[in-house]
């Protein structure tokens, strides 16, 4: 770290390529599929922002992590919500529900956030899979290596890319 520490004031376009070329090729996809941020709510925002400007709405779970809705709605678009189960699970048949026509995403959360509610992986690969047939899913997992395997989590593999925003993001402190 004190090695690095003269180069923290400096542009990382050449590391942030690198990262990118490292991560798609793990994941198996080209590097233009790998969107960095500083945090999740830099990509959450920009995903509410082109909804909102695409017009139309966002759908998820309630009570959820608000950034991508709230942002959506600053630039006109729809939050349609679908309460969590008794269990303050996301119910899956209620969000399918919850998809309209002009759904531009569905937003999961897992574990959900507020709640710390996981979802089983089966199911929502499962789930994930049917829903990419009507619209982009954006499904946010935090510390998804916590299932102890490397890449994408279970829940991903083998499902379409074309309608998928896998966002995994991990917590250091």
């Amino acid at each position: 770290m004190l090695d690095a520490m003269d180069q923290g004031n400096r542009y990382s376009f050449t590391e942030m390529n690198e990262m990118k070329a490292l991560l798609a090729q793990k994941e198996g996809v080209t590097p233009d599929h790998i969107l960095l941020g500083a945090g999740s709510g830099e990509l959450l925002c920009l995903a509410g922002l082109g909804v909102g400007l695409e017009g139309g709405a966002v759908t998820s779970a309630f009570p959820v992590f608000r950034q991508l809705m709230e942002y959506a709605q600053k630039f006109n678009a729809r939050w349609d919500k679908a309460n969590l189960d008794d269990y303050l699970v996301h119910d899956l048949e209620g969000l399918a529900s919850a998809v309209k026509a002009d759904t531009k995403i569905l937003f999961l959360v897992n574990p959900n956030n507020p709640t710390g509610t996981v979802l089983d992986p089966a199911k929502l690969k499962s789930f994930c899979l049917e829903m990419s047939k009507k619209t982009t899913v954006y499904s946010d997992e935090a510390n998804s290596g916590r299932n102890g395997k490397e890449g994408i989590p279970d829940s991903y593999l083998g499902l379409p890319w074309q309608r998928m925003v896998p966002c995994e993001h991990w917590h250091t402190g």
